[in-house]
């Protein structure tokens, strides 16, 4: 996991000039972010030299084909994205996926997860599953899937390309 510092530019894009990893835990599943004692400085430099957090950076094995984020990933994003737009706002703040094809190359992706997914977030209504390729409805919210409702939703719902 790595934080991605530069500049939102007018047209909406984003410029990266600085990549800080902060000190964290990670298996091929899953991460965790620890308390960085370096985060004030660290905030301090890139505010001097201009910039601002503009996105997060992680990296997988590969995975089977049409599974894109975790359950942890999804609420990730969607918490970096609302710490970034100071609530439920639009927001260029972006998520980098590396990971390996099918023929060990490299694959690098842009996404951001959805202002519902934000909004879900933002109130508790989803949670890590045991299905990494889902999210967990807290049992006081209900959640219609097409047309249903649903105790569980795909990841993929939550997630927008952005374009490189």
């Amino acid at each position: 996991v790595g934080y991605l510092f530069g500049k939102f530019n007018d047209d909406k894009s984003v410029k990266v000039e600085v990549v800080y990893e902060p000190p964290q835990e990670s298996t091929d599943t899953t991460f965790h972010v620890w308390e960085d004692p370096k985060e004030d400085k660290v905030n301090l430099l890139m505010e001097h030299l201009g910039l601002k957090k503009v996105g997060w950076i992680f990296a997988h094995p590969p995975r089977e084909k049409g599974f894109f984020f975790s359950g942890p990933e999804i609420l990730f994003t969607a918490e970096q994205q609302l710490e970034a737009a100071e609530g439920v706002e639009d927001t260029s703040f972006v998520t980098v996926k590396v990971t390996l094809d099918e023929n060990s190359q490299a694959v690098v992706e842009a996404f951001q997860v959805s202002k519902l997914c934000m909004e879900m977030v933002a109130e508790g209504v989803l949670q890590p599953s045991t299905n990494l390729g889902s999210c967990l409805v807290n049992d006081t919210f209900t959640a219609i899937v097409e047309g249903r409702p649903a105790k569980e939703v795909d990841n993929n719902f939550f997630l927008t390309t952005v374009p490189i």
